[in-house]
């Protein structure tokens, strides 16, 4: 891997993975609105696996046109280029490391969609009392608990926030909606799937598909650490530029991880919502995936 910091920063295919990236998207936004028309349809606008699986598949549209946004950008002020690679590889990151988040939530979901469905809505209560808590306390920090749990009352069911209260630790400001303990089981199970999505993944010998997943994993495993680095403004994930370039770490990964990853979350999304609600998108998006994984070799970036 190269450093996206030097003059020899990885360039080579990462246009034809954007155009893959905005040829999903296109797909995407297709089964976003025939998924939109079929919940409306048989009312069940209220449906919360239908809600979750529609609304992440939104988000994760959004944020694969974001990457191709930033990726292309430059604006000029004051004499000083914004938009650079090391800049671009930055900002891009940033949405890559949400998308992986992302990915990981759903893969949650797909495991157990009722359960991960329900938790991931009464989480919004959950969140809102403890904002409700922090705004109290800078009022009262005695009576904070007790005026922000009747600021709750007024706006949600008894049902609802004794299930949310069963679900969460309210006393506890660091809880999830997901077990993120299970993050590594979940790339790995995310890996496994994708690259029997590989039309000729059957027609490889044990160690070729050995490498294929080993390579899925490693580049999950990697970039979501390095991605972090620019998120905490570690020395090395903002050092990277002008005086301080030396603090860079010259192991960061390869530039083209990034659509390869939004590609990789979005497809997964849209093809289960196509497979859930039988859509009918199956053979446009095989299509789509298979030129991507033998045009630019998806998992031999590592």
């Amino acid at each position: 891997m190269e450093n996206p910091n030097g003059a020899e920063i990885a360039t080579a295919g990462f246009n034809d993975l954007l155009s893959s990236v905005l040829e999903l998207i296109e797909s995407a936004l297709r089964i976003e609105s025939t998924l939109h028309d079929k919940i409306k349809a048989s009312d069940r606008e209220e449906d919360e696996e239908d809600i979750f699986v529609y609304c992440f598949l939104t988000r994760m549209e959004e944020i694969a046109a974001s990457v191709i946004l930033v990726s292309k950008g430059a604006v000029k002020i004051d004499g000083k280029v914004f938009g650079s690679k090391i800049d671009r590889f930055a900002d891009a990151a940033l949405l890559v490391r949400s998308a992986l988040e992302g990915m990981w939530g759903f893969r949650a979901f797909m495991k157990d969609s009722s359960k991960i469905a329900e938790r991931w809505r009464l989480y919004t209560i959950y969140e809102n009392y403890r904002r409700q808590l922090r705004i109290e306390k800078i009022n009262d920090d005695a009576t904070a608990p007790t005026v922000a749990r009747q600021w709750l009352i007024q706006r949600y069911s008894a049902q609802d926030i004794q299930k949310a209260e069963a679900n969460f630790d309210f006393d506890d400001s660091r809880q999830n909606w997901y077990d993120h303990s299970a993050i590594p089981k979940l790339a790995n199970s995310f890996c496994d799937e994708l690259i029997r999505s590989v039309k000729y993944y059957h027609a490889l010998d044990s160690k070729e598909r050995s490498e294929l997943l080993k390579g899925c994993k490693k580049l999950h495993a990697i970039a979501y650490g390095d991605f972090s680095r620019i998120t905490h403004w570690s020395p090395s994930g903002i050092g990277g530029t002008g005086p301080l370039g030396s603090l860079m770490n010259e192991n960061m990964v390869d530039i083209r991880f990034l659509p390869a990853i939004v590609f990789q979350s979005l497809f997964m999304m849209a093809k289960y919502a196509n497979d859930r609600y039988h859509l009918c998108f199956e053979k446009k998006l095989n299509h789509i995936f298979d030129r991507y994984a033998k045009k630019n070799e998806m998992m031999k970036l590592v």
